[in-house]
């Protein structure tokens, strides 16, 4: 896992990935759009609000509200995952971001607060984007500089680099 430091985000409605490869170093710029996902809904398993959902299978059913609203996911920090694993169809883990108040700030902005009229997802109440924008399925394009480099065991918490 590959953390970043002083991440950009830019919002886009269209999902492609940057291979994340084993050639990065410490200080290298990257940029890598992908689902923006909490840490603990990717611990967990499944998603906090939609445990029936997989979350590395299906995070375009993450919800605004949670990634966005819930306490314990915002605290737990976020990474953008990389495209889907053809071999399992679960999205591999890709890089950590370290500045959460830039993932909220973009994410509120562009999520909306209308409430779903399919009632699959919570509405998020601290979103501010128009009416017609996502209420799941947060994605984004990350731009930054490398600051830690992980150990390549894909793991999504504890030090990069250190052993388990």
């Amino acid at each position: 896992m590959k953390a970043l430091q002083h991440a950009l985000l830019l919002l886009l409605s269209t999902h492609a990935t940057l291979t994340v490869t084993a050639d990065l170093m410490i200080g290298d710029q990257v940029c890598m759009t992908g689902f923006i996902m909490d840490t603990f809904c990717i611990e967990r398993g499944t998603l906090l609000d939609a445990p029936s959902v997989t979350t590395m299978k299906n995070p375009e059913l993450h919800s605004y509200h949670c990634l966005l609203d819930v306490g314990v996911c915002i605290n737990s920090g976020y990474q953008v995952l990389g495209g889907k694993d053809p071999m399992n169809g679960l999205h591999c883990p890709g890089l950590r971001i370290d500045d959460t108040d830039k993932v909220l700030a973009a994410g509120r902005a562009h999520g909306t607060t209308m409430d779903d009229p399919n009632q699959a997802f919570f509405a998020c109440s601290t979103c501010s984007g128009p009416d017609d924008n996502p209420i799941a399925g947060y994605n984004a394009t990350i731009i930054g500089t490398v600051s830690e480099l992980g150990d390549g065991m894909g793991r999504v918490t504890g030090a990069p680099g250190a052993d388990s």
